[in-house]
């Protein structure tokens, strides 16, 4: 369970090099903006699975 919230955290890589780690925590920061949820799974044995769920209908105005 610590490793799947450090992965959550800028920065963090399970690459090598020349990547930044701000995947996931982009994810998380954009789907907490929206209100939504998002669930890590990491229990099946080989791999991960990632869940993300937005309520539908919200009226959030963009800044785009």
């Amino acid at each position: 369970e610590d490793e799947i919230k450090r992965s959550l955290l800028p920065g963090d890589t399970t690459k090598k090099s020349g990547h930044s780690g701000l995947g996931l925590a982009i994810v998380q920061e954009r789907v907490q903006f929206y209100k939504g949820n998002l669930s890590i799974d990491a229990g099946s044995g080989e791999g991960v699975s990632f869940r993300v769920t937005l309520p539908r209908g919200s009226r959030i105005k963009s800044a785009y």
